[in-house]
């Protein structure tokens, strides 16, 4: 399983990825409806749409630190 996190501002993709500016960007689709996104599973050839749950950044991060506090 995967998390993936939408983010709007390059402040907040770079503070899930430190070295974000060094990274290319290889799937961007703004005008996929809410809720969708667009993942690459284990043995899949191909990208796939799958339906999401869109949480603000802020309920990312608490997610975060729950999981890190679990461990």
């Amino acid at each position: 399983a995967r998390i993936c996190h939408r983010v709007d501002t390059v402040e907040d993709f770079l503070r899930l990825f430190p070295d974000g500016r060094e990274l290319d960007i290889t799937a961007a689709d703004r005008t996929m409806p809410q809720g969708v996104s667009i993942a690459s599973v284990g043995d899949m050839r191909t990208p796939v749409r799958l339906r999401s749950v869109y949480l603000p950044t802020e309920a990312c991060w608490q997610i975060n630190d729950l999981m890190c506090a679990e461990g």
